[in-house]
């Protein structure tokens, strides 16, 4: 490589290899939060809802306040999309992609090229906030599956995971314990959990699309995920209970996958903590006792925890001394 100095760091910080990371959500979950969130690490580059004017071009009649001005803002090219936004050039080593799983392109083949996250919500309480939103027009005309993005969420998934394991993350499971679905999940796409990933300041971010100012009010005014939004089934008017049941198959084919958290510990040291198990010292991760042994049969068991400090067992005596009596 031949040039001036920035020029080469330039061509190297292009060549370095990206995690890609597509998020594929429903309308009205947490997904706008959980880009944020990636946003708030420091080493991640964000793209909000790519194909969104892709999507309005092959939809004339759908309705959005802002449709010219989205339609003029944004690439309408799928293959210009694709090829130089998700599978363009970036400085930092992640890039995380937010979709709406409706709005899923035509071709569909860098899926296999890309890491792919799934964000589902009861669609219970989809189809309400929606249809208060939105209102019905859209799912009558199209199908409740369609527009709240189940039914693209599921044709993502089924090719997706050909190739590679895929995280599904429960919407309620993400506000309620964040921490741990967040480690759970990075720990499954392969990058470094940070605690950054926990808090952002409120008022939004520059890479927001331009719509942002008709929906995300709430998560502009949020700093974190928001622990007091209570998970619980929602009754759906009689003339949305079609819908519901169109969409409750594929909710839950996809929920059967979901990532259950990491347990999160007072203390992070003792994620590193080596536990004595039938004679040798192993990892917490991998500290396992059969269900034959006498512990699980009839509670036969001892259990003593030691401490080290500079390389010395702290009160080992008196440790000793009880155990023995």
């Amino acid at each position: 490589v031949h040039g001036t100095l920035s020029e080469c760091l330039f061509f190297f910080e292009m060549a370095a290899p990206v995690t890609r990371i597509n998020l594929w959500s429903t309308p009205r979950s947490a997904s706008t939060a959980l880009m944020y969130s990636f946003h708030s690490r420091g080493d991640t580059a964000v793209v909000d809802e790519p194909y969104y004017a892709w999507y309005l071009k092959q939809h004339p009649t759908l309705f959005r306040p802002y449709r010219e001005e989205l339609l003029a803002a944004m690439s309408t090219d799928e293959t210009d999309i694709t090829q130089n936004v998700i599978l363009g050039p970036y400085k930092k080593p992640i890039a995380f992609f937010k979709h709406i799983a409706s709005m899923h392109p035509v071709d569909m083949d860098f899926v296999r090229k890309t890491r792919n996250v799934f964000l589902l919500r009861n669609p219970s309480e989809v189809l309400n906030s929606y249809a208060k939103a939105v209102g019905k027009t859209d799912m009558l005309r199209y199908g409740a599956a369609h527009v709240l993005g189940l039914r693209g969420q599921l044709r993502v998934f089924e090719m997706a995971a050909r190739e590679q394991p895929v995280p599904v993350i429960l919407n309620s499971t993400l506000l309620q314990r964040p921490e741990g679905t967040l480690r759970a999940l990075c720990r499954a796409l392969d990058i470094p959990f940070t605690p950054k990933m926990l808090h952002w300041p409120s008022g939004g971010i520059p890479e927001e699309g331009l719509w942002a100012k008709v929906w995300y009010h709430s998560s502009r005014a949020s700093t974190g995920f928001d622990k007091a939004v209570q998970a619980r089934p929602v009754a759906v008017p009689p003339d949305l209970e079609p819908m519901l049941a169109e969409c409750m198959e594929a909710y839950e084919r996809l929920a059967a996958h979901a990532l259950r958290p990491d347990p999160v510990l007072p203390d992070p040291r003792n994620e590193a903590l080596l536990i004595h198990v039938g004679g040798q010292l192993l990892p917490r991760a991998e500290a396992k006792v059969s269900v034959f042994d006498s512990v699980v049969q009839g509670g036969d068991a001892v259990w003593e925890g030691l401490r080290l400090c500079d390389g010395r067992i702290y009160a080992l005596r008196e440790h000793l001394r009880r155990l023995r009596d």
